[in-house]
């Protein structure tokens, strides 16, 4: 689900399942941070946002269902708000060693290639502190004439295989973190 509006139009964890490459894949759409946003609505719902996330992202943990994490953020420049929402993004999820991609959309009138975004971008990204192991540049408008190609780099993206982050916790560490809901992230 999509809106133009400002308020947030997911407020609910929404599996999708899909094929790529032959292979079954199970997509969750979950509520966003909208940390750069300063409607008043947002701020109180952060933290309450927060805690879901990380609630849900322990839970499909447990249960051996978390594989890949994908940042999606609007192009444009990267600023603090969006070093913000990562670091709130991280807490949840370099603790239990999953990677982290980043998906970029709203780039379809980057020239020469949308992928200019990531070249100009990634040492700033890289400056505030935002690692990534993958990323893709998009378009998400339909018609478009680079949609097909959008849809085949963020299948990609997602059916690749990524090495388990090296900054992952001990075991023991892992699971302090997901029996403390207080837990603070200690590699972020």
């Amino acid at each position: 689900m999509v809106s133009s509006d400002a308020a947030p139009c997911t407020s609910d964890f929404t599996p999708y399942d899909v094929p790529i490459k032959g292979k079954p894949y199970r997509l969750w759409d979950t509520p966003g941070l909208n940390v750069a946003s300063g409607l008043k609505l947002l701020r109180r719902r952060k933290t309450s946002t927060i805690g879901s996330l990380k609630g849900f992202l322990r839970e499909r943990y447990r249960r051996g269902e978390l594989e890949l994490l994908v940042f999606c953020v609007q192009g444009g420049r990267a600023r603090a708000a969006m070093s913000k929402a990562y670091k709130i993004f991280c807490r949840a999820t370099r603790h239990i060693a999953i990677p982290v991609v980043i998906a970029i959309t709203h780039l379809e009138r980057v020239q020469p290639t949308m992928d200019a975004w990531w070249q100009d971008n990634e040492r700033r990204l890289r400056d505030l502190g935002l690692f990534f192991d993958g990323y893709a540049c998009l378009t998400c408008l339909s018609p478009h004439h680079r949609r097909w190609a959008s849809q085949q780099d963020i299948r990609a993206l997602i059916s690749a295989e990524y090495p388990q982050p090296k900054r992952a916790l001990s075991a023991l560490s892992v699971r302090e973190y997901l029996d403390d809901p207080n837990a603070r992230c200690m590699v972020c």
